[in-house]
Order: C-alpha cells, then sequence, then structure tokens
C-alpha cells in the first residue's frame, strides 16, 4: 500500500502490507499440527469404549506431540529447535565445527568452508563479450549464480520524488524476476567497511592522463593523499540464482549451454537495475568475486586485495575457522550473524533501513543482505487465494476475534487484490553480519549492542543465528547459496507445519 508524495503539501508515501506465508490448521497449529491432532482424537474415540484409561494416554501423548508443533515467534517450532541442537552437537562430537586450510590440508588450497566449498566458479562470457563469473551449486541439485557488482548511491542529495521512483524501479524489478525461467532466489548485499585508503589513488591513477597540467595533479595527489583517511567504504552486489533445469539449460545441464543463457540474460537484468539507485551495475569476474570474498574472512587483507593483489578461487577461504554457538572465528577476525524473523509492523518510509545499512563507529565491518525468492504469476495467484482463505478461517474460527485478526483480513485481502491487478508476489528474508577484530570481548559486546539499536530503529525484529553462524555468514555473502535448498526437510513439508 502506498499513498502519493513528491508534489508540495502531499503525504509522503509509505510502504507495507507484508505477511508470513499462513499455513491452513486450528488455531496455531499448521496443516500438520491439525492432521496430528485430528488423528489422536479420533483414535482416542475409538478406544473410549475400549478402554478409558488407554483413550487417555492417547489423548496425553498427542498433546506431547503437538505442543512442539506450536511455532514460535522466530517461526521455528520446539521440534525444530531440538533437531539442530541435536545436529549441531551431533556435528561438534565429529569435529565439524573446526575448519583448517593451507598446504596441509587435503588438496593443499585455502578452499571455501560448509556448504560452499562444493561450489565451482568458472568464466564466462555475457552477450556484450564481457567476462563475468558462473557458479555452480552441485549441492542444492544444480544451481547456476552470477554476481552483479553495484556502487550503492544512499540517499543523500535525492529529492522524495526520486526516491519513490528508485523504489518503484526496484519493486519493478523484483516482480519481473518472476516472470525469469527457472530464476528462483536473488539477493542485494549492501556492506559497510573503513576504507583502506588505497581505491581512490588507485581510481585516479588509472584515469591520469601524460599531459595534465601541473597544478591538477597536485591537487589530485593531495586528495589521494588525505580524503580516504576519513571515508568510509560502501559497496554492494546483486546475485542472481537459477535452478539448471533441462527446460531451462538443456537435458545434460552442459556448462556451455549453461553460459550461454546467462550470458543472454544477465546484461538486461544488470541495465534494469541501474535505475534503482545502484549506480552502474556490471557482472563481476571470476578474480574480482575472489578477491570480495576473500576480503569478507580477512577484512585486514582488504587494502592489498583493493590495490589488485590476484587471489584464485580455491585460496579465497579462511586458513582457519571455528564455530561457536553464537559466533564464528575466522582468520583473524570473529563474525555474528542475525537472521530477520519480524519485518517492520505497519506502514514504513522508504528510509527504513537507512539506520541499518549505515556505517556504525562500533561495526568495522557490517554487511546487510536482503534476500529474495521471486514466485512465477501461477504460483502467485494460488499462494495468495490461499493466504486469503486461510486468515478468514482463522478470524471466524475465534470467538471473540482482535484487531490484529481484522488487520490480517485486510491485508491478505489487499494482497489479493493487488495480484490480480498484475502486481508480483516475492519472498524475503534478512540477514546481518558484523565483523569485529577476534579475541576482543568488548567489541562484541558492543557489536550486539549497536545492531540491537539499529535493528529498534529500522523496526525490524532480528534473532541471533544460534548454532548455525558458519551457514548464515556464508548465506550473506554474495554466492548464491538458496539456504531452503539446502535443508534435508524438503520446504513444503516446513511450511505446513
Amino acid at each position: 500500500m502506498s499513498q502519493e508524495a513528491g508534489r508540495p503539501g502531499a503525504t509522503p508515501r509509505t510502504y507495507g502490507n507484508w505477511a508470513k506465508p499462513r499455513s491452513p490448521g486450528v488455531g496455531p497449529l499448521g496443516l500438520v499440527g491439525s492432521g496430528v491432532a485430528l488423528l489422536g482424537t479420533l483414535i482416542a474415540a475409538v478406544l473410549v469404549p475400549v478402554n478409558l484409561l488407554y483413550a487417555l494416554g492417547m489423548g496425553a501423548l498427542t498433546g506431547l506431540v503437538l505442543v512442539p508443533l506450536i511455532p514460535t515467534r522466530s517461526g521455528r517450532t520446539g521440534w525444530g529447535e531440538a533437531i539442530a541442537r541435536l545436529a549441531w552437537w551431533r556435528g561438534r562430537a565429529k569435529g565439524q565445527h573446526v575448519y583448517e586450510a593451507g598446504p596441509l590440508s587435503p588438496g593443499a588450497r585455502f578452499r571455501l568452508p560448509g556448504l560452499a566449498a562444493a561450489i565451482v566458479a568458472h568464466e564466462a562470457t555475457d552477450a556484450a563479450g564481457q567476462p563475468f563469473a558462473l557458479l555452480l551449486h552441485p549441492s542444492a541439485g544444480g544451481t547456476a549464480t552470477a554476481v552483479l557488482g553495484i556502487q550503492p548511491e544512499g540517499e543523500a542529495l535525492i529529492d522524495e520524488a526520486d526516491r519513490d521512483r528508485m523504489v518503484a524501479t526496484l519493486g519493478g524489478w523484483q516482480a519481473a524476476l518472476g516472470h525469469e525461467p527457472g530464476l528462483i532466489a536473488a539477493a542485494i548485499v549492501i556492506e559497510t567497511a573503513p576504507d583502506p585508503g588505497t581505491r581512490l589513488a588507485a581510481e585516479l591513477a588509472a584515469r591520469r592522463s601524460p599531459d595534465a597540467p601541473a597544478l591538477s595533479v597536485a591537487v589530485l595527489d593531495d586528495i589521494a593523499a588525505t580524503y580516504p583517511r576519513s571515508a568510509g567504504l560502501l559497496r554492494g552486489w546483486a546475485t542472481l540464482t537459477w535452478t539448471r533445469t533441462p527446460t531451462t539449460f538443456g537435458a545434460r545441464k552442459a556448462l556451455q549451454t549453461t553460459a550461454d543463457e546467462l550470458g543472454r540474460r544477465v546484461p538486461a537484468l544488470a541495465l534494469a537495475l541501474a535505475d534503482t539507485g545502484a549506480g552502474a551495475p556490471a557482472a563481476l569476474t571470476r578474480g574480482e568475486l575472489a578477491r570480495a570474498v576473500r576480503a569478507a574472512f580477512s577484512p585486514s587483507e582488504a587494502a592489498a586485495l583493493d590495490a589488485g593483489r590476484a587471489v584464485e578461487w580455491e585460496d579465497c577461504g579462511p586458513a582457519g575457522a571455528l564455530e561457536e554457538p553464537g559466533l564464528y572465528h575466522h582468520d583473524e577476525s570473529t563474525s555474528i550473524t542475525w537472521a530477520m524473523v519480524g519485518a517492520p509492523r505497519g506502514a514504513v518510509g522508504s528510509s527504513i533501513l537507512t539506520p541499518l545499512l549505515a556505517p556504525h563507529p562500533a561495526l568495522p565491518v557490517k554487511r546487510v543482505t536482503l534476500l529474495y525468492r521471486p514466485i512465477n504469476p501461477a504460483s502467485a495467484a494460488r499462494m495468495v487465494e490461499r493466504d486469503r482463505r486461510t486468515t478468514r478461517f482463522r478470524a471466524a474460527a475465534k470467538r471473540q476475534a482482535k484487531a490484529v485478526d481484522d488487520v490480517a483480513v485486510l491485508a491478505a485481502e489487499q494482497q489479493a487484490i493487488e495480484e490480480a491487478h498484475g502486481a508480483g508476489l516475492v519472498r524475503f528474508g534478512l540477514l546481518v553480519t558484523v565483523t569485529v577484530p577476534a579475541g576482543d570481548p568488548e567489541a562484541i559486546a558492543a557489536a550486539v549492542a549497536a545492531v540491537g539499536g539499529l535493528a529498534a530503529q529500522s523496526r525490524i525484529e532480528l534473532r541471533r543465528c544460534w548454532r548455525w553462524q558458519p551457514t548464515a555468514f556464508l548465506g550473506a555473502l554474495p554466492l548464491g547459496l538458496v539456504l531452503p535448498l539446502q535443508t534435508r526437510i524438503p520446504p513444503s513439508l516446513r511450511e505446513a507445519m
């Protein structure tokens, strides 16, 4: 929902009407929980004439199974939490929480750890003849990713009308992703870090003319020597991930077929993203992507990497990593990642994420990743209609409906109307990663407090990624990992719970 803006006296435009998908069910239970409750009730009713004690025991057993199926505010059930804890302790007992790479490791390389270890990076050429990195993910059933480098413009010196236009263009870009054959996920990564002081000097040196006047050369040298010292670095990436289905990439999923197909699509998607305030998006090469990933694992090497130090894809991982329940230690740094469990409630303005995206003195390196899963128009129509029926049923099932139930019904109705008029449907999430120097408890405590304050200013509810910090850290990098595809429980079954 939005309101008109951009002219004198107009009400500022607002945005909202997002909601979590609802599984049909009774009360707080989903479809699986409701099925268990119905089955348990029927068995107990059949046992009543036979043996009352057996019937009471069946009712108690059904209740014990149902209570952990009630989802918490974070969306995870008690059974899910128990399975996650068990898997973490099992992995820790096997030593999977420790990662070591380097000359003494298998392959003698510094490969990426965890879910990213299976990613293979190739160099392809797009329709314009420009090279770009093509990432293949065999572990996710076969997906391919291209990464675009973007230059966030920020909101300084941008009036309200231009800002609204950029937001509308980004919304159109997201809706168009649902029409891309085979595209299953996208992400926008915004990173803030201290400027190493070499980027501006390298750019000026590359553009310097040998015939430039001495005065101009002296002024530029002075700028290069003094300006970067107090500046912050803001950079970003956009990832696009396709599933390599036979209908899209051929029955054999050949590498060349995939490269040719993405080479035709990536330039058009990059051009469409340019009007959203992303600067001039361009696909990253294999070497550029390797340097960006290496800098995430070792921020102390950022200056050398920005200066052009070459890094092979097989060596962009950490030399060592250690996982703790709420921390991830890698090389000389420690990272903490949070996941969004609640979007801003009510209507918000276009600058709602500004506090979370802006540089912060207590957060040396901060990475905010917006995750998108576009839905094709056919599936979107079914989903909004299902959510509409489910919301109505849940509200009608209550003896005394609350205001929040009325709002949920209105939101579902509005969503169905907008989808019927051609609006796109996109699932979204958010990850926030902060990296501080290792062995500094005060820096960790300051980072936790700062992120909590920024999340409150942006009206976003964040939850620390307990017992899955390495996975969340990798998911927040521009690698194209689709985390729902990495779970052993099918997404459809998990949503029904």
